[in-house]
């Protein structure tokens, strides 16, 4: 079949109806195209608009996330540097802590001394204080006689008082100690005789602040080691009284001594005897042989009572021996040998 064939009104062009509908499919392509291309660029567009907010989102989620991690960052090291702190700060406490404990230990201790010192300069001041005033009381009282101060830290008493009289010197002497503290030890006795017997001296007198606990108030002194030694408290009119008393019997007993015509061997042995060295001396050891009586008989106390102590655990462990023995012979019978319990000495 031959091809229908068409032609333009205007031009007067001959073409077939196969060419027309090449031409207009070829037009409509390019329309399709174009129209695809419009589309392709709009869908584009609204990609890159998309992506452009998608890209301003994520970067904004990113941004956010990274402050987030940073502020998460930041603040573990913050927290880390905080418990590093803390740590510090808690080490270094307990150290400034330990250091004020030392310092305030240190100090108390030094507080301790000082006022243990000042507490021990004080007595020492007030015992010195004691001494002068005895030693200035004596000299206003007898003022014939020799005050002797014994030198400060030398061993012995305080003072000595030597006996004059207008016709005689040096007739006898009287030992002197004072002592000012809250609390009387009898210590000072066996001490105050040792010293009395070193330097030769036949009477003490013990002036003190702190008296024994058995002594009477209404008495006014206290004797020791038969009358070698008084014990009297610090009051001007009874030092007076019995210093008084003391030197008017040493006088009278020197007045009263007959002088008899004896050989000088005898002499020097009665003089020995009665001497207040010999006396001293005497008394001293049978002062020391009772305190080693009082030794002995504790000791044999404590021996006894050990004694006791392990006869009655004998007792007791052959007690438990036949315990022991009976228990065995009721479970298994008297199967025992006689002679289990002999031995050769």
């Amino acid at each position: 079949m031959e091809d229908l064939k068409l032609q333009c009104p205007r031009c007067k062009h001959k073409f077939t109806a196969d060419d027309a509908l090449k031409n207009h499919l070829k037009s409509q392509e390019k329309d399709i195209e174009k129209e695809v291309k419009k589309r392709e660029a709009e869908l584009q567009k609204k990609i890159e608009k998309k992506f452009e907010a998608n890209k301003e989102n994520l970067k904004s989620e990113i941004e956010v996330q990274l402050k987030d991690q940073i502020k998460d960052d930041f603040d573990k090291e913050k927290v880390t540097e905080i418990k590093k702190l803390q740590k510090q700060f808690e080490n270094q406490r307990l150290k400034d802590e330990k250091e004020m404990m030392i310092q305030n230990k240190r100090l108390s201790q030094r507080v301790a001394e000082m006022e243990k010192q000042l507490s021990q300069k004080s007595m020492e001041i007030q015992g010195e204080v004691q001494e002068e005033l005895l030693q200035d009381f004596l000299k206003r009282k007898f003022m014939g006689d020799k005050i002797e101060e014994i030198k400060k830290g030398a061993k012995g008493g305080d003072c000595i008082l030597t006996i004059n009289t207008a016709s005689q010197k040096n007739i006898g002497q009287i030992y002197f100690e004072s002592k000012s503290t809250k609390d009387f030890k009898e210590e000072w006795i066996d001490k105050f005789l040792k010293d009395m017997q070193n330097k030769d001296i036949g009477i003490g007198i013990l002036v003190t602040e702190a008296l024994p606990k058995n002594f009477e108030s209404d008495e006014g002194f206290q004797s020791r080691h038969g009358g070698k030694i008084l014990i009297i408290p610090f009051d001007y009119s009874l030092i007076h009284t019995i210093v008084d008393s003391i030197r008017s019997k040493i006088i009278d007993g020197v007045k009263s001594e007959v002088s008899v015509d004896i050989p000088r061997t005898m002499q020097n042995l009665y003089d020995h005897i009665t001497g207040n060295s010999f006396q001293l001396s005497v008394r001293t050891f049978h002062q020391n042989i009772k305190k080693m009586e009082k030794l002995i008989e504790k000791e044999k106390l404590f021996m006894e009572k050990n004694i006791a102590d392990r006869e009655m655990r004998l007792e007791e462990m052959k007690a438990d021996f036949r315990d022991i023995l009976i228990g065995f012979t009721r479970q298994v019978g008297d199967a025992l040998p006689d002679n289990l319990l002999d031995y050769d000495d």
